[in-house]
């Protein structure tokens, strides 16, 4: 067990960007959740949270379809892509895991012989960065990607991002109006919750996010995370849509241990510390259980997940192969990728969870605010 425990904390250290970026205000909602140092899809064991450490840890099916890349497109295109090889770099900058964005940027370098220079922080730090270059004329960014969509949207209306092209995104299977979150930016994958169980403690295991209530759980055997992010509130919004508006009410009942952050929840599931917990992300589940930690865990359907989107920035020093990249990305190769143990764009994707089009949120990923302030008051008088 410990030497589970040990392997599974050193994976999850590189996870702690993937899944779940913050928000410029989300972390700052209470003292208590302060978290400047953990990153939401640390939520990963737990809602573990997006936004995508996302290998499994057997890459070799990964690198192997990796030369996927869909429609070679027209003339015009392939002119496209001499540019970008002519301009010989891209900068990313994202709040994908790091592992992923080196996977993405290793294959992409293969493919093309493009070097992509990554910058991996979450939401919060990106965003006054990305700010400072547009303000200030020196533009380093040449590509986005995170799950802010108030920033994004706000940005996308002052004309921020350019019109995304190539043959991925017009090729059949890719539903780009359904992934279009604001004019030119698009949902790439999206990161998929589930709930989770350690086997060794709760060997009945969980059918779903109602086998939480049983009373045999109660007092400090289930995990919960505070809510930090809007996405963690609207997470449990999406259980009282589903589940009843008294949900949540019964849950507080079980009287559950609440987590500050994904990665200390992660571990008391896998230690034992806790026997169940709710949103885990898929990604960091299968990752543990390759580790050999006692957990497992259900997909609900629809699954819950977080949106993340990409974009290319207007006035990027290297346009074509920003293209090129934001191409890519829509790609099979691209998908295996990034969405891999989570939830793709395009079907028959191997090594995903699901397709975003059958997850959902609690409809609340745009909060303002004044109402996420509100909905952490009413959880803590619930929970605490």
């Amino acid at each position: 067990m410990r030497v589970n425990l040990i392997f599974y904390q050193k994976y999850l250290k590189g996870l702690a960007v993937v899944t779940f970026p913050g928000t410029r205000w989300g972390a700052r909602a209470t003292a208590p959740q302060q978290l400047s140092h953990f990153r939401p899809v640390v939520i990963a064991l737990v809602m573990g949270l997006a936004l995508t450490a996302c290998g499994s840890g057997k890459a070799s099916q990964q690198w192997k379809l990796s030369d996927r890349t869909g429609p070679k497109g027209d003339a015009a295109w392939q002119k496209l892509v001499r540019s970008a090889k002519a301009e010989g770099e891209v900068v990313l900058y994202t709040a994908q895991a790091e592992d992923t964005a080196n996977q993405l940027a290793t294959a992409f370098k293969k493919k093309y012989g493009i070097k992509v220079r990554v910058f991996r922080a979450a939401d919060s730090d990106l965003e006054p960065k990305i700010d400072a270059e547009a303000k200030t004329g020196n533009r380093v960014a040449d590509i986005v990607g995170m799950t802010d969509e108030n920033y994004l949207k706000n940005k996308a209306a002052g004309g921020a991002f350019v019109a995304p092209q190539g043959p991925a995104l017009d090729a059949p299977g890719f539903d780009r109006k359904a992934n279009t979150l604001a004019p030119h930016v698009l949902r790439s994958m999206a990161t998929t919750m589930s709930y989770a169980w350690n086997t060794e403690r709760w060997s009945k295991g969980l059918k779903d996010f109602r086998g939480l209530l049983d009373p045999k759980l109660r007092g400090g055997k289930i995990g919960v995370l505070a809510p930090f992010t809007p996405a963690v509130m609207d997470f449990y919004l999406y259980l009282e849509k589903r589940y009843g508006a008294d949900f949540l009410d019964k849950l507080a009942r079980q009287k559950p241990r609440i987590y500050q952050a994904g990665a200390a929840m992660s571990e008391g599931l896998a230690s034992g510390e806790i026997s169940a917990a709710t949103q885990v992300a898929q990604v960091a589940l299968y990752q543990a259980k390759d580790s050999g930690a006692p957990v497992n865990g259900g997909l609900a359907r629809p699954a819950w997940a977080a949106p993340f989107f990409e974009g290319v920035l207007k006035g990027a020093k290297h346009p074509h192969a920003a293209q090129l990249l934001m191409n890519y990305m829509f790609t099979p190769a691209g998908q295996e990728i990034i969405a891999n143990r989570t939830a793709s764009v395009l079907p028959r994707i191997p090594g995903v969870a699901t397709t975003a089009d059958k997850t959902t949120t609690g409809g609340a990923m745009s909060a303002s605010p004044e109402r996420f302030r509100a909905f952490v008051d009413e959880f803590n008088k619930k929970f605490r």
